[in-house]
């Protein structure tokens, strides 16, 4: 489902999965490398609209030891975009990752991860209708740890803890126009988690707290510094079933406080997950959810995402697929005090040529309502995509 975006519920995506890993996942090495040529009618994404055709390229590597009691995987990947005209939107984008599942005795499961990311991003610097290149890179670090406790009687307890910093330099501006500047901030963002979850057959249940934080750091007189705090308590469910049948469930309330009350947001939280076989050959899904972003958004600080979502896949054969879905966003960025409203549609059709080879087609629709685009700005897409494993 690359259409829909992960609704994953915040306790079972703290569950420590070592057993499984130790169990499942044979020592070895493995490569995986896509390539994507893409055409768009809007290239930059901003208030100046432009098509373009580019290429995507990702490769990874991941390397996969068996150690006492769990497993140790070393990953490495690649990724780089080029645009045929729009050469100063180009990215590129380098990730290490270590990461160590572990069985701690009977009862007692550790995940543990360390990571590494190099980017050097393009963008536009929008003067009118002139567009001026710039370029920034970035180095980011994290860590992450997770713990689970049989607790016995079906039920266990999940405490996490992580940790990303990234690190912006100055932002050259194309063909030296104007000197270097710092745009970008540095950012901080800590998570800790604890979870209480049930298991009774099919069904799941739990309670969770989540408290995070993101603090961007002033560089200069161009870029502000922020801070907020973020609590999210949660009661979750999920059923799965052996006919194919998955329900999630996860509600509750998060509050969201900034430095100086520059925002101080309580709000009901929702996140909702359906997968519906309706025959052998034919599956329906869906997801529902509002909830505050710190991460993923346009806005220094964050924003307040609602989004709901519809998909159906069809397998014409076992190596043939065709998928269709839609989906509406409302994004209320809350520095920026704007809000965006979103709708659209897409198609795709994959062929697995084999095990390790599969090529896949897809079109997308997008139509955006911005305070920034006026009137409503819509936009067309389509890109093929090869993707072999080794």
């Amino acid at each position: 489902m690359r259409f829909l975006c992960p609704c994953l519920l915040a306790l079972l995506a703290l569950v420590p999965t070592s057993r499984a890993a130790a169990g499942e996942t044979k020592p070895g090495t493995s490569v995986v490398f896509i390539e994507e040529v893409h055409a768009t009618s809007d290239a930059l994404d901003s208030v100046v609209v432009l098509p373009d055709i580019f290429r995507r390229t990702s490769a990874s590597i991941e390397h996969v030891s068996a150690i006492e009691g769990g497993v140790l995987t070393l990953g490495a990947g690649w990724n780089e975009t080029r645009f045929s005209d729009l050469d100063f939107e180009d990215d590129r984008a380098l990730s290490l990752e270590l990461k160590a599942d572990m069985q701690l005795g009977d009862r007692v499961e550790f995940r543990g991860a360390l990571g590494y990311g190099w980017s050097d991003e393009g963008d536009d610097f929008p003067i009118g209708d002139l567009v001026l290149g710039m370029r920034t890179t970035t180095h980011t670090l994290s860590a992450g740890a997770e713990i689970g406790v049989d607790l016995g009687r079906g039920f266990s307890l999940i405490a996490a803890a992580a940790q990303r910093r990234s690190f912006a330099g100055d932002t050259h501006f194309e063909e030296d126009i104007l000197p270097p500047l710092r745009l970008e901030a540095d950012k901080s963002m800590p998570t800790l988690a604890l979870g209480l979850r049930h298991s009774h057959g099919e069904r799941t249940f739990g309670l969770s707290a989540r408290y995070s934080a993101v603090d961007l750091r002033q560089g200069d007189a161009l870029t502000e510094a922020y801070s907020a705090r973020l609590l999210a308590l949660m009661a979750e469910l999920a059923l799965k079933r052996e006919s194919g049948v998955a329900l999630g469930l996860s509600f509750g309330v998060e509050a969201l406080r900034g430095e100086a009350g520059i925002v101080e947001q309580v709000r009901p939280a929702l996140r909702a997950t359906v997968q519906l076989p309706l025959g052998p050959r034919v599956t329906f899904a869906a997801s529902l959810a509002a909830g505050f972003d710190l991460d993923d958004t346009d806005d220094p600080l964050g924003s307040w995402r609602e989004r709901g979502e519809i998909e159906l896949a069809i397998a014409l054969r076992e190596a043939l697929m065709l998928g269709a879905g839609i989906f509406a966003e409302r994004t209320k960025n809350l520095v920026l005090d704007e809000t965006e409203h979103a709708h659209g549609a897409y198609a795709e059709v994959e062929y697995r040529v084999s095990d390790t080879v599969s090529v896949l087609l897809r079109g997308d629709w997008e139509q955006i309502r911005s305070p920034l685009f006026r009137p409503a700005k819509r936009r067309q897409s389509a890109f093929l995509r090869i993707k072999a494993s080794i």
